[in-house]
């Protein structure tokens, strides 16, 4: 009756840790449906975003169409977009956003021949307006001694080269603030000389 006794006890014992073993299997589970619910939801939203980057959606209809209806053999001098180009740290890209603006649908192109041929192409096929920046005309210039340590906007740009240019004209005397107090600061202790003509805060300020 003892041993009897004893494996009833057994029996508990392991009725109790298979539940719960089970428990926790049913608890992985649902953590595993949830994060692939998460997963797929993510993919989804990457996929829909690079098919609207794909298609420019957002983008002014003079460029979108441009962009998409363009031959690309007539048209081989065609870089893209600014927003194309850019790159930058998490960080700095609320600011670099808002400093850029409208800018960064401009199309780059490879001359002014080519930017010439692109706007009659969009006149005579009634498709809107669109800025295009010749890469062989455009040239940078960087502000100058910027108190307070501060950044200039385009040296927080990653870029190819051949882009270093237009990075500079587009950003290059603008300066980018921790915070508005550090802006203030920087506005009252700017120079005549320093060529700076805008600031904004990481914030987007």
């Amino acid at each position: 009756q003892d041993t009897i006794a004893d494996l009833k006890i057994v029996l508990t014992r392991v009725e109790a840790e298979l539940a719960t073993v089970q428990g926790q299997q049913q608890e992985n589970k649902k953590a595993y449906e949830a994060l692939k619910e998460k997963h797929d939801t993510k993919s989804s939203r990457l996929e829909l975003l690079k098919e609207m980057q794909k298609n420019y959606e957002g983008f002014f209809e003079g460029v979108r169409q441009f962009l998409l209806q363009r031959d690309p053999i007539a048209f081989g001098g065609i870089f893209g977009v600014v927003a194309d180009i850019v790159r930058s740290d998490p960080r700095y890209e609320v600011a670099l956003e808002v400093a850029l603006g409208n800018r960064l649908q401009d199309i780059l192109v490879d001359n002014e021949d080519t930017a010439q041929r692109a706007i009659n192409f969009l006149k005579e096929q009634n498709l809107g307006r669109a800025t295009f920046v010749a890469l062989s005309k455009v040239r940078g210039q960087l502000a100058q001694n910027v108190p307070n340590g501060a950044p200039v906007a385009s040296r927080l740009v990653q870029c190819e080269e051949r882009y270093r240019n237009v990075v500079d004209h587009l950003l290059g005397q603008v300066v980018v603030a921790d915070n508005m107090a550090q802006a203030i600061k920087i506005r009252d202790q700017l120079s005549l000389d320093s060529g700076v003509s805008r600031i904004v805060t990481i914030s987007g300020e």
